[in-house]
């Protein structure tokens, strides 16, 4: 069994992580009301993991409420 995450970012680096496509996509529309300008190299992006484990140490510093 694999897992989906979905994140917004540029593609190198998640600044949100997300179990959710939908709630990637309104987060991604948020940020670029807010500022705008910076963010046009933002998207959302997926990845596949076999383990839920196997995640990115780094994504312990986005919002763990968003990968439930």
């Amino acid at each position: 069994m694999s897992y989906s995450f979905w994140f917004v970012g540029d593609g190198i680096e998640p600044i949100h992580v997300f179990r959710s496509k939908s709630r990637a996509e309104d987060k991604l529309n948020r940020i670029k009301e807010k500022e705008s300008g910076n963010t046009d190299d933002y998207d959302v992006y997926s990845i596949e993991l076999e383990e839920l484990e196997d995640y990115p140490e780094e994504w312990e510093l986005v919002n763990q409420n968003d990968l439930l």
